[in-house]
């Protein structure tokens, strides 16, 4: 049986910071919309703004999804269906089976990331992010926790998906003076109060939802297919 890599600082570490540089650059809400407004929108790239699926977002300075507590475990939750935001279809008369939506996946990657974060750091056994995906992926060799695998997985899908995205929004630095000599002591990119051209997501987890109620049929499947190309904009 092949032993897992354990778990050392250098890796904790960057655990982290892909999780925190992730959760500033995918999926996030405004505050003051609080946890609602989570599910209907996504940073996307800059597109036209007569583009119906894309609307203006500023990014909050906090948002709850930061807190690896019980208040962030109930944020995440937020961010997919009751099942994991799946595309459930008919494979045949008497069986279902899941297909992915990519945005429902890569936040099923950080979930999991944050997940094993939590347990690294003591704040938790680690499982909490476990339940929904377990619906659907029951058999998938993955065992009760994340293994070396599945995590290198994540961070690679992770880093594809903001690849493909593309988001090409400017961010400002935050600048830090000194009030006597005006020099600059300090600056940094975080993200916070920069506006995005973010695309609604509403008809992915209308689909998902839908779907999880009564399995959709399938259809002839072709590379490059899209909830919209296939089901419209519902």
């Amino acid at each position: 049986m092949k032993v897992a890599t354990p778990f050392t600082p250098c890796r904790i570490a960057t655990v982290l910071l892909v999780v925190s540089v992730s959760m500033i650059l995918i999926f996030q809400s405004e505050l003051t919309a609080t946890l609602q407004a989570i599910r209907h929108g996504t940073c996307s790239r800059v597109e036209s703004p007569r583009d119906p699926y894309f609307h203006p977002r500023t990014f909050p300075d906090v948002t709850p999804l930061e807190d690896l507590g019980i208040e962030g475990d109930q944020a995440w939750d937020k961010l997919t269906t009751r099942k994991g935001g799946f595309l459930w279809l008919q494979y045949n008369e008497t069986f279902d089976i899941p297909w992915g939506i990519s945005m429902f996946h890569g936040l099923h990657c950080l979930q999991m990331l944050r997940g094993e974060l939590q347990s690294q750091m003591g704040l938790s056994n680690g499982e909490h992010h476990h339940h929904k995906r377990e619906i659907a992926t029951k058999s998938d060799g993955h065992g009760d926790g994340a293994d070396i695998v599945h995590i290198g997985h994540c961070l690679a899908y992770i880093a594809e998906m903001l690849q493909c995205v593309g988001d090409s929004t400017i961010e400002r630095p935050w600048i830090k003076t000194n009030k006597i000599s005006g020099y600059i002591t300090g600056h940094g990119i975080d993200g916070a109060g920069v506006q995005h051209q973010c695309r609604d997501v509403s008809h992915l987890w209308a689909i998902a939802e839908d779907t999880e109620q009564s399995a959709a049929r399938m259809w002839d499947h072709k590379p490059g297919d899209t909830v919209e190309s296939v089901f419209g904009d519902l």
